[in-house]
C-alpha cells in the first residue's frame, strides 16, 4: 500500500509540474477520495 501511496503521490506532483492550470487542492481531495475509497473496501 505504501508504495501505491507513494507513487500517486509522486506521480501528481510531476503532472501538476507539467500543468500549471491545475488546482493542486482540489488534484489533492481527489486523489485522497480515491486511495482512501479503495483502504476502505470489503472483500
Amino acid at each position: 500500500m505504501a508504495v501505491t501511496y507513494q507513487g500517486s503521490i509522486d506521480v501528481m506532483l510531476a503532472h501538476l509540474d507539467q500543468h500549471p492550470e491545475l488546482d493542486p487542492r482540489d488534484y489533492a481531495a481527489e486523489l485522497a477520495k480515491i486511495l482512501l475509497g479503495g483502504m476502505q473496501a470489503k472483500a
